[in-house]
């Protein structure tokens, strides 16, 4: 892979979740810092997203997670979208397969 193409900015979630590969390491940004970087469902499907691309990547040895805007990493969940997607009990469990599916995955695999 072309050095100067593994700095391109890949953005997910209409740029709430961000990838950038440097130099071997891929640094995945949540990137909402007006709501101190809550996920969406949304987001939570870019993140894994995001991960994804980085493990396919062969130039990638690491991945490093951050935050933007220096308040906070990740403040949980979008509370924000509870009403519309959590209302009632099979909602909550379809956002928690959801929202979770990249974790269980992910878990199974090593980028190493």
């Amino acid at each position: 892979m072309d050095p100067c193409e593994t700095r391109k900015v890949r953005s997910f979630a209409d740029g709430k979740v961000l990838q950038r590969v440097i130099d071997g390491v891929a640094v995945v940004t949540i990137n909402n810092p007006e709501k101190h970087n809550a996920m969406s469902l949304d987001m939570w499907h870019a993140f894994g997203e995001a991960v994804d691309v980085a493990a396919a990547n062969e130039a990638v040895r690491v991945v490093l997670f951050t935050g933007a805007g220096g308040k906070a990493f990740i403040s949980g969940a979008d509370i924000g979208e509870f009403e519309k997607r959590r209302h009632d009990s099979r909602s909550t469990e379809h956002y928690a397969n959801r929202a979770g599916r990249w974790k269980d995955a992910r878990s199974q695999q090593s980028l190493a």
